[in-house]
């Protein structure tokens, strides 16, 4: 049965022998089973999105088969297995339409095969294998493919620091971010994210194999790195010298004035150490700051912070500020229906009737006509600028929330009006006719 399947079809020949052919070929079978599959589906150079998914049916069979390897302990052959389908997989991306995500999503794989067969079984291998792993991935991060793509290059580095314990390993990997250290040009943004992912790979190998002084060391070099920052900032969070880190945080503000979200994350850590201080004050001021920046999740925290009698007057001021502007955030809505504010709430929807939709809920029990006769507007409105099925269906849907809202007798006096307003429209009355 089996010979004569595969007579059949050679896929599954080509699988059979794959998966049981003999061991010591199996990188040699497998780069050819992957390059076939890729050869197969390329048109004049190029794969097509429609075909990468049968271009990768040698890579997955490998990556499967490198699974099963890690499986039962087989340590070397599942990252072998798993750098073999890196190599031509990553060529690929230079030849193909990768708009479904499939290429990145192997590579993704095999990065994780590496990882879990390591962080497993690391610890069985012979200093012998340890070092043939690591030449090997050194030699595939090394190739030229990477030149396009760093992110990846930088991962199978990183790969590397599981066999740092090897000093003559270790120096191999530091030689080598040195190299790419010194061969970073220009001062543009790639640049700085290149040089500042080669530092962290430095302090991961200073932080795993030496004393934490030296990595402290090394962190409060590089501070001009917003990643380096933010490790002194925690560390002395955990040792309680907050004082400091209200002074990194005012630095990493001035530094980092023209990106708003780095701004942000270092408030953030300001917030946290005026708690701790104690600073009432300034725990306002920023607390203030990011509900106005539409951060809602701040407002209970400052709510807390003021007095009852305090609180209405700082409370009227928001409102006030929210109001000035032409399209108030959605933190401004969530604080005015945590607040029962109805009446301004009805005003926003009458000024934003779409938003009837989804506030009426907290309006319709001291509003009932005005929140009707809105809803019922906006309704029309949708109404008037549907023109195919799907859009009337839509409608349709809402019509089903008004009915909720309003009861059957509005409901069904919208629904003759909308009749008779669009009786040359037969597929919407056809909809309407459903509900």
């Amino acid at each position: 049965m089996i010979i004569k399947l595969s007579e059949e079809n050679y896929d599954i020949k080509k699988n059979i022998l794959f998966q049981y052919g003999a061991k010591e070929d199996e990188i040699q079978s497998s780069k050819k089973l992957i390059k076939e599959y890729i050869n197969k589906a390329k048109s004049r150079g190029f794969i097509e999105w429609n075909r990468v998914s049968d271009a990768l049916r040698g890579a997955e069979m490998t990556l499967k088969k490198a699974d099963k390897k890690m499986e039962v302990g087989d340590t070397e052959s599942a990252v072998f297995l798993s750098i073999t389908v890196l190599s031509p997989v990553v060529d690929m991306l230079q030849y193909c339409d990768d708009s479904n995500g499939f290429v990145g999503s192997v590579i993704e794989e095999s990065f994780d095969i590496i990882d879990q067969a390591l962080t497993s079984n690391i610890h069985q291998l012979k200093d012998s294998q340890k070092k043939g792993i690591f030449k090997k991935l050194m030699k595939e991060a090394q190739h030229k493919r990477y030149d396009s793509w760093d992110d990846l290059r930088i991962r199978l580095l990183e790969i590397c620091i599981y066999f740092c314990s090897i000093s003559d390993l270790r120096s191999k990997l530091e030689k080598q971010i040195h190299n790419m250290l010194e061969n970073l040009s220009g001062e543009s943004w790639f640049s700085e994210y290149k040089k500042e992912q080669l530092l962290l790979l430095k302090q991961q190998l200073i932080e795993r194999f030496d004393e934490e002084e030296k990595g402290l060391k090394f962190i409060f070099e590089h501070l001009g790195l917003n990643p380096f920052r933010e490790k002194a900032i925690t560390h002395l969070i955990e040792k309680g010298e907050f004082s400091q880190v209200l002074s990194l945080c005012e630095e990493g503000e001035e530094i980092d004035k023209e990106y708003p979200g780095l701004v942000d994350k270092w408030k953030k850590y300001q917030l946290l150490a005026y708690e701790k201080l104690g600073d009432v004050t300034m725990q306002k001021k920023l607390l203030q700051d990011f509900v106005y920046k539409n951060e809602y999740t701040y407002y209970s925290r400052l709510k807390t912070l003021y007095k009852p009698e305090e609180w209405n007057n700082v409370l009227q001021e928001m409102i006030e500020t929210f109001e000035k502007q032409s399209y108030p955030p959605s933190t401004y809505v969530e604080i005015l229906k945590t607040e029962k504010m109805s009446d301004k709430l009805l005003r926003y929807c009458q000024n934003h009737k779409p938003e009837i939709e989804y506030l009426h809920p907290y309006l319709i029990k001291d509003y009932f006509e005005e929140v009707i006769k809105l809803f019922a507007e906006w309704i029309e409105i949708e109404a008037h600028e549907s023109s195919n099925r799907k859009q009337y269906k839509k409608v349709c849907k809402k019509i089903k929330t008004f009915k909720k809202a309003s009861g059957d007798i509005h409901a069904h006096l919208l629904i003759e009006n909308l009749q008779q307003t669009y009786k040359r429209r037969p597929a919407f009355i056809d909809e309407l006719e459903k509900i």
